[in-house]
């Protein structure tokens, strides 16, 4: 019986001429081929960076040279180092010249032809050339497992001891919530959302102070009693005030409505960045994710400020204070630089919040400031948040997964 062996049998298994072969196949009656692509992939390992395949390939290629003559190996089987012709129809079986298994089952297809029924087995313990042998109906037998190397790279230890220096020696950053009841870090945020909604102007509230104010400056505007040194166009402007602040009054009133709804349906996130390494943390770029059918704010909305009652000019400067009042300084120049850069919010297919901070000490903590807002109150709901920190000063990008568990609390 013929057989060939795989390059990865020469490396990494039992010095092929130790091997008891007769174990594997169950005869006696044993010849090993060596074909030209094996010895290729052997010379071609003979410089390998890893030490240990290196000097095996070597080891191997010395071996075969010193069997060209005697022809056989010490435990008595037979070795052929068979030339084979280079012209061969590799369309015609599907077959690629440039691949390493594909030149393998070529080599064997060709030797088998010639072979008169003595066919040649495979033995390899890779999954990849064995479907492909099979797939052209040449005989497979993967290796006895004890036989595998048990290969310690001698770098290894200086490695690990590395590995462990810069474990020790690197910034541990990871984002958690806080939770000030108990003062506590965590990867679950859980709080309860009241549904109140007192503090809102109803409708029919609304509308009598917008008639009120409107009555109140009818009359205003049916006073046409103004000082004589009063200019008509001073005149003009100060009822042209007066028409618009009804309008005015109005969009506050809503304006206000609006903004207290979206508070009630806001809730604070109380992230903490975490340093617990014993290195500063520099560069620090942090990426969160969130659901797309939430909003997210860096802060509380503003109030609106109430609309100033128009005045009654009394004299020709009071029809241009509000010119004066109009100035306002340039202070673009000031250097406002700040530590945290953020929150930068994007929307895509999900919504994408980026926080940059120049610099994190050891055994510190930084509070990145964001609020969650939904759509109504029907849509409150549970969500997974998911981050991604990049670190100037540590090699590995930093992941992980937050929850958010939300309880909606009717009010009495």
């Amino acid at each position: 019986m013929r057989f060939i062996l795989d390059t990865n049998m020469y490396l990494h298994y039992d010095l092929f001429t130790e091997c008891k072969w007769s174990d594997l196949f169950g005869v006696d009656d044993l010849i090993l081929v060596v074909t030209p692509t094996i010895i290729k992939e052997l010379d071609d390992k003979k410089y390998d960076q890893r030490d240990h395949i290196g000097k095996r390939a070597q080891e191997v290629i010395s071996k075969f040279r010193n069997m060209l003559n005697d022809g056989k190996l010490p435990c008595g089987i037979a070795i052929e180092f068979p030339s084979l012709n280079d012209k061969f129809d590799w369309d015609s079986v599907g077959l690629n010249s440039q691949n390493a298994d594909d030149r393998i089952i070529a080599e064997v297809l060709q030797l088998n032809k010639v072979s008169k029924g003595n066919d040649i087995c495979i033995v390899t313990a890779d999954y990849g050339l064995e479907l492909k042998a099979k797939n052209h109906n040449i005989k497979v037998m993967p290796p006895i497992e004890a036989w595998k190397r048990k290969l310690k790279d001698p770098r290894d230890k200086e490695i690990e001891k590395l590995k462990e220096i810069i474990k020790n020696t690197v910034p541990k950053v990871k984002l958690f919530f806080y939770n000030e009841k108990d003062n506590t870090y965590k990867d679950t945020f859980e709080a309860s959302m009241g549904d109140d909604e007192t503090g809102l102007f109803d409708d029919d509230y609304i509308n009598k102070i917008y008639e009120n104010i409107k009555e109140d400056i009818q009359r205003k505007l049916s006073d046409n009693d103004y000082d004589l040194f009063l200019s008509k166009e001073c005149i003009k402007k100060y009822k042209d005030n007066l028409r618009k602040y009804p309008d005015e009054c109005l969009k506050y009133l809503r304006d206000i409505n609006d903004i207290k709804t979206k508070i009630s349906l806001m809730i604070e996130i109380p992230f903490i960045l975490d340093n617990s390494g014993n290195l500063p943390a520099e560069d620090l770029d942090i990426w969160i994710t969130f659901p797309r059918d939430l909003e997210v704010s860096g802060g509380i909305p503003e109030f609106p400020e109430q609309p100033k009652k128009p005045h009654r000019p009394k004299s020709y400067a009071d029809c241009f204070s509000w010119d004066i009042n109009a100035i306002q300084l340039d202070n673009s120049h000031l250097n406002n630089q700040k530590d945290l850069i953020g929150p930068e919010i994007e929307f895509s297919t999900e919504i994408s919040v980026h926080y940059h901070l120049k610099k994190l000490k050891h055994g510190l903590k930084y509070p990145l400031p964001l609020f969650v807002i939904f759509e109504s109150k029907q849509r409150i709901h549970n969500f997974q948040i998911e981050y991604v920190i990049n670190v100037g000063n540590h090699p590995k990008q930093i992941n992980g997964k937050l929850f958010v568990m939300l309880k909606k609390m009717k009010l009495k």
